[in-house]
């Protein structure tokens, strides 16, 4: 009994039991309704704030330690002394009580460093699943006869991925996202957007946060966000992938940075907006194709990033983007504007093709500044069919690739400001040119109807801004431009473009311009030829500056299909300057083979109204024969093919204004032009050779024949004078002022003005000076001018020669000028040195006064009748003289006049005794005294001191008034000691008497110069021979004659001093000390006797 009744107990718990289980509804056949037999089902639903649904998050223990800052310090608990001993210390001061410390709390706040999280109770879903909402997980069948069973299956394999995908923001973790957009909108400034799997951006943003930036970063290396558009399927190739017909245009409603996440984009083209905000794209992010389709639109992923907005004006944009690929990358907005500034960098992984730091179609009202520190196609300061208000700043770094860089706008658009490029030390612009000023190219950045690149949707048209027309009179640069090259340049450097530039441009290069055999090479302070719109104007209204440092090398390349190309330009390509240029050759200009060359103008047309300025520090290289196998005939390039060398003047262009040319190293073989080739010079040309310089051949004005072998009529002349100064220790082998060329009306000369060469202080040689209209040796220069000992082959077609101004010419050979031979006063007067037995021919007159040294050859020496100058028309000693004597032979310079009508300057001999008289036809002679007297009576104390000089001559006799007289001290001089002889000239010096001394004393003798011509002979170009026989010297000493010139002026020896009388003292003194040695003798002698004595 007792088991049935267990029995029964336990069967009653089990049916209570069975009672908890949920009841189940079987449909017929025990199938649910609208369901599958043996297939699992699952609730479609994805949890929202509705729902209630909340994750139990676990919490995690602060990671803390104390430390200074947070302020924590423990208690300490009193220690009283053992058993009531003496608390004062032992007799060690140990302390056995301490009274109590109290601690202080930790002042800590948890943050992210701790790790700190609080633990949070989760929230059961409470949402009931409609029958419409259970969907097959698993056991279904691929695909039923009406496609339903299959399009369910994928669709629940979706959905069943994104329960685990979401969108949390770190100030609020509990809350999950289902879009970005969303989460954008409820996230704090600072916050951290993190990204659980597969999130979508969440479509338009319909309100922006201006005070918030936002970094958004993955969760781990699988999160990734599905930006705008590229929401379809993966491509399998089968053709049946739902489109996705949202816009591609994801616009951020705050600023945002990306950090280690993956951001996936369609196959058309992707739009990322930033709308003014600063958007960073971090390197550690990807952004690629998922492989959605757009529209149908299978070309390919494309991206353009805008700093902008495509539907309303901003104040500012910055975009940092070191990831992804860009179609193009926008400074500014997109037809809109941006009142104030913009910044691009594109670096770390990005690659862009074009970069603009202005708006598409749109201007920029503030300053804009672009950092490519990677590869890009074309790089532009400004906009692209827009403006900007300020000035513009362009950088590239790092081993970049870049097509072409613009400073300016790209396109049509001005710059109201000053706009820069830099080309560092580590950037390379690879693939073409750097520029400036602002281009035509009226390429659009974004166009739409190419190969339906560009969405078609209509929702994405009003994207797209019309073409906007701007006149040409609006494309400039309103400041100045500086572009400074560090690094390569595969092309050429343009201080402008094709557009104006209002103001200056500057342009260094440090670096190496002119690397590829494919492009356009060389340096220019001005604008490029226009290769988009010829009747755009690439001048500068300002100056040009053009240099080539120490480091830079500017290469001269045989291009592939361009000829010979590169070399260095003060003007433009086409381009005119309406200012100065100038140019500063520190550096490397072309190479040994191919040669180099400078040009102070322009090229091809570049008109220069100012003035050019070339300054060469270091030589430009010179072609060689070899150069010859070398040169593409008919593809000359930039048109300098051959030329080679140093011109102030242009290339096939205009110069309207003058040239200054200053050569300061040896050039070598290369030649310096101060005009053009190919093209005319109208004002004038000045070439300067300073102290070190050397040029083996100088072109005072331009060429009329191009190097390249052919002559254009009517170009390399010069329209004003042209001018060839040597300075220092300058050479030059041949020096030509002027050519000429026959016309319709007969011979004419390539310089209109006159030519002239200047010898400023110059010690150097030349060679040979040619077609010259003055040739001066001045200020002090002793220069020679000497063809290898030929006559005539020195000077040849030379109208007129001056000596003046202390100048010194070396003539070793006959020489013959057209025109007039000119001296100077006698206060400026020169020196002609010439070879003996060699004349000077001048066709032309004798004017101003020279002095003449005759140089002893190994075959010749001064002998009489020897002709030193003839003047052609015929000279009197009244308009110009030479002078010189030769003192060994008897010989002076004597003028002679012939009978046809000439004249001549000869030696003839001059009478004994040596002093000879005044030489017909010299000036007025002057003496000058200089008189020794008495301070007290004005008595002469010596005989005086007097020399004779031709009127006009300088003097000096400081020395002699400062003469030194026994018995008495110098007192004061009255007179002029030294200067220009305009009449006699007298010099008193006074002295005053010594106390104890008898006047008159034998003072030193007085030295009288005899009476002579002026003669001026070097101690190195007279012959040692002896001195001719003095007449006998009179017997009496009282005067003594001192030939000037042959005897060293220094103070005689002074003769007749009498003896002083004796001291008595002294007498006395040594009287005593003999008289103490002799009786100290006598003493000694004495002594010794009484020694012997006993």
């Amino acid at each position: 009994m007792k088991q049935r009744h267990r029995f029964l107990a336990i069967l009653t718990v089990l049916c209570l039991l069975g009672t908890l289980l949920p009841a189940t509804v079987l449909a017929t056949e025990g199938q649910m309704p609208g369901h599958l037999n043996d297939c699992s089902y699952c609730c479609n639903h994805n949890h929202t704030e509705d729902c209630g649904y909340a994750e139990a998050v676990g919490g995690q223990p602060c990671g803390h330690i104390h430390d200074e800052t947070c302020g924590y310090a423990g208690e300490t608990a009193q220690a009283d002394c053992p058993n009531g001993a003496d608390c004062t210390g032992g007799e060690d001061g140990h302390v056995d009580h301490a009274e109590a410390i109290p601690g202080s709390p930790c002042c800590h706040t948890h943050d992210e460093g701790c790790g700190y999280a609080a633990a949070a109770e989760g929230q059961d879903c409470g949402h009931v699943c409609g029958e419409d909402e259970w969907l097959c997980a698993e056991g279904c069948p691929v695909a039923a006869a009406d496609g339903e069973a299959g399009a369910a299956s994928k669709a629940a394999a979706v959905d069943a991925e994104a329960e685990g995908s979401y969108a949390a923001l770190a100030s609020d973790a509990q809350t999950r996202y289902d879009t970005v957009a969303a989460a954008l909108e409820h996230a704090a400034d600072t916050d951290t957007l993190v990204i659980y799997g597969r999130v979508r951006w969440g479509g338009a943003a319909e309100q922006e946060y201006p005070g918030r930036a936002v970094t958004i970063t993955g969760a781990d290396e699988g999160a990734s966000i599905v930006m705008n558009g590229a929401d379809g399927r993966t491509m399998n190739g089968s053709g049946d992938e739902p489109i996705d017909e949202s816009p591609n245009v994801t616009e951020f409603p705050c600023a945002v940075t990306f950090r280690a996440i993956s951001l996936e984009t369609s196959m058309g083209i992707n739009f990322f907006y930033a709308n003014g905000y600063r958007l960073e794209i971090d390197s550690d992010v990807t952004i690629e194709t998922n492989g959605s389709i757009c529209s149908n639109e299978t070309s390919g992923s494309n991206l353009l990033a805008i700093g902008g907005s495509w539907n309303h004006t901003v104040d500012s944009a910055e975009m940092i983007l070191n990831a992804g690929r860009y179609e193009a990358v926008i400074g500014g907005g997109m037809g809109q504007n941006v009142t104030g500034s913009t910044a691009v960098t594109v670096g770390g992984a990005a690659t862009a093709g074009d970069v603009i730091g202005g708006g598409y179609r749109g201007d920029v009202g503030g300053s804009t500044q672009v950092t490519v520190n990677t590869a890009a196609n074309k790089v532009a300061g400004g906009g692209n069919q827009g403006h900007v208000a300020g000035d513009t700043a362009v950088t590239i770094n790092g081993s970049t690739s870049i097509y072409s860089v613009i400073g300016g706008c790209w396109g049509s658009g001005h710059v109201g400001g000053n706009t820069s490029v830099v080309i560092s030390g580590e950037g390379k612009v690879t693939g073409g040119s750097v520029y400036g000023g602002c281009d035509s190219d009226s390429r659009a950045l974004v166009a739409t109807d190419n190969n339906q690149r560009y969405s078609k949707k209509a929702n994405e048209q009003v994207m797209y801004p019309a073409p906007r027309a701007i006149a040409g009179g609006e494309c400039y640069v309103g400041g100045s431009t500086a572009v400074t090259v560090a690094g390569e340049v595969a092309g050429g450097v343009y201080g402008g473009c094709d557009y104006p530039v209002r103001g200056n441009t500057s342009v260094t290069v440090s670096g190496t311009v002119g690397t590829s055999p494919d492009w356009y090479t060389g340096v220019y302070g001005s604008g490029n030829h226009n290769r988009y719109n010829p009747g755009a104007d690439g001048s500068v209204g300002g100056n040009t500056y053009v240099e080539i440092t120490e480091s830079g090398r500017v290469l001269r390349e045989l291009t592939n299909s361009l000829g010979v190309c590169g070399g260095v330009v003060g003007g433009g390509y086409s381009g005119a300057v309406k200012g100065d240029t100038m140019v500063v050759i520190n550096g490397v200009v072309g190479n040994d083979v191919l040669g180099g060359t400078v040009f102070g103008g322009g090229a091809r047309g570049g008109d220069v109204r100012g003035t050019a300025n070339v300054v060469i520090n270091r030589p430009v290289a010179n072609a060689t024969e070899q150069a010859d196998d070398w040169f593409g005939f008919g593809a000359y390039g930039l048109g300098i093919g051959r030329v080679c060398g140093v011109y102030g003047g242009t290339f096939n262009g205009i110069m309207s204004g003058g040239t200054n040319v200053v050569i300061n190293v040896d050039m070598g073989a290369a030649p310096v032009y101060g005009g053009s080739v190919v093209g005319n010079v109208d004002g004038s040309t000045a070439v300067t050779l300073n102290d070190g310089a050397g040029a083996r051949l100088v072109m005072a004005g331009g060429g009329l024949e191009c190097p390249m072998g052919y002559r254009e009529e009517g170009t390399g002349l010069v329209g004003g004078g042209a001018a060839v100064t040597l300075k220092g220790s300058a050479t030059a082998g041949t020096i030509c002022g002027y050519e000429n060329y026959e016309t319709d009306a007969g011979t004419a000369r390539s310089v209109n003005g006159a030519a002239t060469v200047l010898f400023d202080g110059c010690t150097g040689a030349v060679q040979q000076i040619q077609s010259m209209d003055l040739v001066r040796v001045a200020n002090a220069s002793d220069t020679t001018i000497d063809n290898e000992g030929r006559d005539n082959e020195q000077l040849i077609n030379v109208a007129d020669l001056t000596i003046d101004k202390g100048g010194r010419l070396h003539l070793l050979a006959d020489a013959h000028i057209l025109g007039n031979y000119a001296g100077a006063a006698a206060e400026d007067k020169g020196t002609l040195v010439i070879s003996a037995g060699k004349t000077l021919t001048a066709d032309g007159t004798v004017t101003g006064q020279t002095d003449i040294s005759i140089v002893d050859t190994e075959t010749d020496k001064p002998a009489e009748a020897q002709v030193y100058v003839v003047s052609g028309a015929g000279s009197a000693t009244e308009s110009g003289d030479y002078h010189w004597i030769d003192r060994r032979t008897g010989l002076a310079m004597e003028w002679k006049a012939n009978e046809d009508a000439s004249s001549q300057w000869w030696l003839v001999k001059y009478d004994e005794p040596v002093t000879p008289p005044d030489e017909p036809g010299t000036t007025t002679r002057y003496t000058v005294t200089v008189n020794y007297l008495s301070a007290e009576d004005g008595s002469e104390l010596a005989e005086s001191y007097t020399i004779r000089r031709s009127e006009g001559s300088r003097y000096d006799v400081s020395a002699q008034a400062a003469k030194t007289i026994a018995g008495f001290t110098l007192d004061r001089v009255e007179g002029e000691t030294e200067g220009a002889l305009k009449g006699d000239v007298t010099v008193n010096v006074y002295y005053t008497k010594d106390s104890g001394t008898t006047p008159g004393g034998d003072p030193t003798p007085p030295v009288t110069e005899p009476e002579t011509p002026d003669v001026n002979i070097d101690d190195g170009d007279v012959p040692t021979a002896d001195l001719p026989e003095l007449p006998a010297q009179p017997e009496t000493t009282d005067e003594t004659v001192i030939v000037e010139g042959e005897v060293p002026l220094g103070d005689l020896p002074q003769t007749g001093t009498e003896a002083a009388q004796a001291d008595p003292a002294v007498t006395l003194g040594l009287a005593a000390l003999v008289l103490s040695l002799a009786l100290a003798g006598v003493t000694a002698t004495l002594f010794r006797r009484k020694e012997d004595a006993e």
